[in-house]
């Protein structure tokens, strides 16, 4: 299974939950940075990992490691691609203001 799919079925499931990043990963004992790579298939994760993830999550490991076409996790049969769609409208809504304050900053410095 492609590492991708795994990080996805975490966030997947992850928000499925309601949870943030930042709470998993304090829970885990790592950084929002270590943590983000995982969901993003950047990082393979030990078996000992995924347990922990897993516990936090309150799923099977298994759900993981499956080619689900439903997210069953979280007792909700929610469409992977629906929640995607959620994740990107969101990560598009934090870039929006990113750029917005990266504007105010410049504006700011070329007044100086």
């Amino acid at each position: 299974m492609e590492l991708h799919r795994i990080g996805t079925n975490i966030r997947v499931t992850r928000v499925s939950k309601g949870l943030n990043q930042e709470s998993i990963a304090n829970e885990l004992g790592i950084s929002i940075t270590a943590y983000s790579k995982i969901e993003r298939g950047k990082t393979n994760p030990s078996i000992l990992r995924l347990y922990q993830i897993a516990k936090c999550l309150d799923v099977s490991v298994f759900d993981f490691l499956t080619e689900p076409d439903f997210n069953l996790a979280s007792n909700n049969i929610v469409p992977n691609l629906e929640v995607e769609n959620i994740l990107l409208k969101k990560e598009v809504a934090h870039l929006k203001d990113v750029i917005e304050n990266k504007n105010e900053i410049i504006s700011l410095l070329k007044k100086e």
